[in-house]
């Protein structure tokens, strides 16, 4: 026979939804402090991408309920190179650099090289979306 205190009682001990465990790993970023086995109700961890990546999103996971909580995700820079360069006949329009990293939603402004012109009405300012960019092509 179970009496309601009593049965509330075991029911608390046996699914003890009062902490978490280790918070869950983020693509391409990580903690700020080092995790820990186990966490009680409302605690926070901090997390932060790797250089060059933005972080979208809260910075902070809460422990709620047993369940980590808190959405963020990690964009990717785009990295545009000489040989990119080469195959589309533009160049940068501000330095002589061969390779250039962009974080996400930075831009990027290239002119065609000398002697060839743009092959589609574009424009030659491109903006990084999430480790794309679409380069414009002269001919």
């Amino acid at each position: 026979m179970c009496l309601w205190l009593h049965c509330d009682f075991l029911v608390n001990i046996l699914f003890d939804q009062s902490g978490c465990g280790r918070p869950p790993s983020l693509t391409d970023g990580e903690t700020v402090r080092f995790t820990k086995q186990q966490y009680e109700e409302g605690a926070t961890v901090e997390y932060t991408c790797f250089n060059m990546y933005v972080l979208k999103g809260g910075r902070f996971k809460t422990c709620n309920n047993g369940v980590w909580t808190g959405e963020m995700t990690c964009m990717k820079p785009c990295t545009v190179n000489a040989e990119m360069m080469e195959g589309h006949n533009i160049e940068f329009s501000h330095n002589d650099r061969d390779k250039y990293y962009a974080p996400h939603e930075d831009h990027l402004t290239f002119v065609c090289k000398h002697g060839t012109r743009l092959l589609h009405q574009e424009p030659m300012r491109k903006q990084c979306i999430d480790g794309q960019m679409d380069l414009p092509t002269c001919e």
